[in-house]
C-alpha cells in the first residue's frame, strides 16, 4: 500500500503568479497545515515551481507539474504492468494467459492515459 497522499494529484497555475503548484485531494486522513483551496479544488501542496525567471521556462515547469502530478497514476500502471509479468513469468498456461490478458485488458490502458496526462494531455 502506498503511504503518498491520494490521487488524483492537479496542477494549479492560477493561485501565484510565477508559481505552478501540484496538489492532492483535502481528505480527512491528510489535513495539513498547508490546505488551500486551489480554484474549485481544495487540496494539500504536494510542490510548487517557480519559472519568474525563465529558468525554467513556464513551458517547462508546466510540464514538469504535469509528470509530477501522474506520479500516483504511473505507480498504480506500473504495478498492473509487474503483475502481469509475474504471471506471464509462470509455467502454467492459465496463469501466463491471465498475465497477457492483465497486461493488455487494464495495465496499458493505463499506461497510456498516464503518459498522455505527463505529457500534458
Amino acid at each position: 500500500m502506498s503511504k503518498h497522499t491520494p490521487r488524483p494529484w492537479k496542477i494549479d497555475t492560477t493561485s501565484q503568479q510565477g508559481i505552478i503548484t501540484v496538489v492532492s485531494p483535502w481528505t480527512d486522513n491528510n489535513r495539513v497545515e498547508n490546505s488551500a483551496t486551489f480554484g474549485d479544488y481544495r487540496g494539500s501542496i504536494i510542490c510548487q515551481m517557480e519559472y519568474n525567471n525563465g529558468v525554467p521556462t513556464k513551458e517547462q515547469a508546466e510540464a514538469n507539474a504535469c509528470l509530477i502530478a501522474t506520479a500516483p497514476e504511473l505507480l498504480e500502471a506500473l504495478k498492473e504492468v509487474s503483475e502481469a509479468i509475474r504471471l506471464m513469468r509462470k509455467s502454467d498456461v492459465n496463469e501466463h494467459c491471465k498475465g497477457v490478458d492483465i497486461l493488455y485488458k487494464i495495465a496499458q490502458p493505463k499506461v497510456l492515459q498516464a503518459i498522455d496526462k505527463a505529457e500534458g494531455g
